[in-house]
């Protein structure tokens, strides 16, 4: 089209747009590429710690995938992974507290990255930066009130039954299709998760109606309150003194996985040239 004319005239436009689309990319990539290293690294401290630790904990694979899914995927994840796996209301609450405990160390650690001189010196801190030289934003806005309406409720709450119901219903079809065992274990396992259709069926309920699931008010929100209420319900009946004297290996196990991915990120970081923030 260039080469007869009719949009030669306006090159000038498509270049900014074009270089706008390679920034664009670039920095998704960059993020993608972060949490790829990231995954690895989780995966590769899941492995490790199961290896070091499964014959002093006999299901330990559970909490493996456990931790797994929940450090790479978030806290939904915890829930999706400890109903497939069948884990106990006793380990998931022992899993739960290990992780709280050892995540609030982390995110001290985290925190506290920033101010030690060692990461200053060898990590770029852009973000750290300009919240020094006073032009840092500010996290009102997030925490701000939100306007929400009856009708932004009734829809979340309605479309969240329903894609359940429906995800429920398909993976339960799959799985008697596709018995548990021989060739057709690998489908059962994929087909047959409901998280896995949940999740999918949600992806395209996104794609197809935009602007009804991607502009829904309060979702977010009350997703987010509902899973705290999970994690209070299932972390309540466990003790931090039983898991210091009956199931220390979670502590441990947890501890391996964090910090082979600090690890991981720390040392592709560096080569990669990603800043700390």
């Amino acid at each position: 089209m260039v080469e007869m004319k009719p949009l030669s005239g306006r090159r000038k436009a498509y270049d900014r747009i074009l270089r706008f689309l390679l920034y664009f990319c670039a920095a998704l990539t960059c993020a993608l590429l972060i949490f790829l290293i990231g995954s690895v690294g989780t995966t590769v401290g899941a492995l490790s710690g199961f290896f070091l630790l499964h014959n002093l904990f006999p299901e330990l694979y559970k909490v493996a995938a456990m931790f797994t899914g929940t450090y790479i995927g978030g806290s939904v994840n915890f829930v999706a992974m400890a109903d497939t796996f069948g884990a106990s209301g006793q380990m998931s609450s022992q899993a739960v507290v290990a992780d709280n405990l050892l995540m609030a160390l982390y995110f001290f650690v985290l925190i506290a990255m920033p101010s030690i001189a060692f990461f200053r010196r060898h990590y770029a801190h852009p973000l750290v930066d300009q919240v020094e030289a006073g032009q840092g934003g500010s996290t009102g806005e997030f925490w701000s009130a939100k306007p929400i309406s009856l009708q932004n409720i009734s829809f979340d709450i309605a479309a969240t039954f329903i894609i359940v119901a429906v995800s429920t219903a398909i993976a339960g079809l799959f799985a008697q299709l596709f018995p548990a065992e021989g060739a057709g274990f690998i489908l059962n396992q994929l087909l047959g998760n409901k998280y896995l259709i949940m999740t999918t069926l949600t992806m395209i309920c996104a794609t197809a109606f935009p602007k009804a699931f991607n502009d829904a008010p309060g979702a977010n929100e009350i997703g987010t309150f509902l899973i705290y209420i999970f994690f209070a319900v299932i972390g309540a009946p466990a003790s931090i003194v039983s898991i210091l004297t009956q199931a220390p290996v979670l502590l441990i196990y947890a501890l391996i996985i964090v910090a082979v991915n600090m690890l991981f990120s720390l040392v592709f970081g560096k080569l990669f040239h990603f800043n700390l923030e």
